[in-house]
């Protein structure tokens, strides 16, 4: 059977012990500020919040010849490529990998996933399919469980500001607060990739509350994290909450990094569930 290679970028923010063990590939995205282009994994998380302060950065995708390289890399004695992605709602990555395909001559032989997500999302995506091909299973059925996981999946959050939502041009739906966010605590959805507006909220208990509210019954079936940025206290706030709420709930904590956070803006708290698979 042919190798499967498991490619993905660093906003799936994988610890570098899982990155050794299943020998997955990460193409890091750029963050270009106006004297200096950096790659998301060479960035210390607290040094970039002070630069961020500073100026609003761009972020950019792994560039053409990056897939190309890698792709033809692992596709060369019959290799194959399974390339999970941050949502193509929030960036150009996964029309890059699949404009790769489509110009390679082995391009039949890789997948390219939309996570359709972000942070832990897109890892946990990233894990499903680097077990799954430790244990032997075809490209296509790694496919086929990681669609399924992702119509499974769901973020929900609270930005402490929409300001960088707003320069980012990550706002999609939320648009609409600009203006009253002032009056009001924002739940947010992560629906199709694209940020949407759940619910507005007074006050930021009632808005951890309606976070709560939109969980699952019963955990037992899902994998749960309290997500943050910059908050590791309010996301073990929130993940208390979880658990004194639920009695089979599992909670861990998960931060997201530089690219996703320069578009969020530190103080996010949130929630990502999916179903185990």
């Amino acid at each position: 059977m042919a190798k499967i290679h498991i490619v993905t970028d660093s906003t799936a923010y994988l610890p570098p012990e899982e990155i050794k063990r299943f020998g997955i590939t990460v193409l890091p995205l750029k963050i270009i500020f106006s004297d200096k282009e950096y790659k998301e994994t060479e960035l210390d998380g607290v040094q970039f919040l002070d630069m961020i302060k500073k100026e609003f950065p761009k972020t950019s995708p792994p560039s053409l010849d990056e897939f190309w390289d890698v792709f033809a890399e692992k596709t060369a004695d019959d290799g194959e490529v399974i390339s999970i992605h941050l949502s193509s709602g929030l960036s150009e990555t996964v029309q890059t990998a699949v404009g790769v395909t489509q110009m390679m001559q082995t391009g039949e032989r890789i997948s390219v996933i939309d996570s359709g997500s972000m942070g832990i999302g897109e890892r946990l995506l990233v894990l499903t399919a680097a077990l799954m091909a430790e244990r032997g299973r075809s490209r296509e059925e790694i496919v086929d469980v990681l669609n399924r996981k992702i119509a499974t999946m769901r973020t929900i959050f609270i930005p402490s500001t929409l300001e960088y939502l707003k320069k980012g041009g990550r706002i999609g739906g939320a648009q609409a607060l600009i203006g009253s966010f002032l009056q009001i605590k924002p739940v947010l959805n992560v629906v199709s990739g694209k940020v949407d507006i759940l619910d507005k909220i007074r006050t930021t208990s009632k808005a951890l509350q309606r976070m709560i509210h939109e969980l699952p019954k019963d955990l037992s079936r899902y994998e749960v994290f309290s997500v943050h940025w910059h908050d590791k206290p309010g996301a073990e706030e929130l993940q208390k909450m979880i658990m004194d709420n639920f009695e089979n709930a599992n909670v861990h904590i998960a931060e997201l990094g530089p690219v996703i956070g320069v578009h969020v803006g530190p103080g996010l708290r949130g929630i990502f569930y999916a179903e185990k698979m």
